[in-house]
């Protein structure tokens, strides 16, 4: 059973656990996804996935500097692919967009 939610600054280690693991030829650490989150424009949602109290997905939404405009985009830990998780996790996300109900 997995449950999306939103994030939790404490995660960031967890999260970039997880971002690693699938961009391992584009590492990135905690203090750089802190400022590059720091940086987003109103409305900017991290979110995880979790399953057994251990999180195996983590994916943002939020508008970009472009009016009416809104990005998406998640990493799923390569152990955890292909269960549904991207699927699941983008109606979790669209129906949580303005003007995408």
């Amino acid at each position: 059973m997995y449950t999306i939610r939103e994030f939790s600054p404490d995660e960031y280690p967890a999260v970039v656990a997880v971002e690693n693991a699938v961009w391992s030829d584009l590492p990135v650490t905690e203090a750089e996804l802190r400022h590059t989150d720091s940086h987003q424009p109103p409305g900017f949602q991290r979110v995880v996935v979790e399953t057994g109290g251990q999180i195996v997905a983590s994916g943002a939404y939020g508008p970009t500097h472009q009016t009416g405009r809104f990005r998406i985009n998640l990493a799923v830990h390569p152990d955890h692919q292909r269960h549904g998780i991207g699927t699941a996790w983008f109606d979790w996300t669209l129906s949580r967009l303005p003007d995408a109900k």
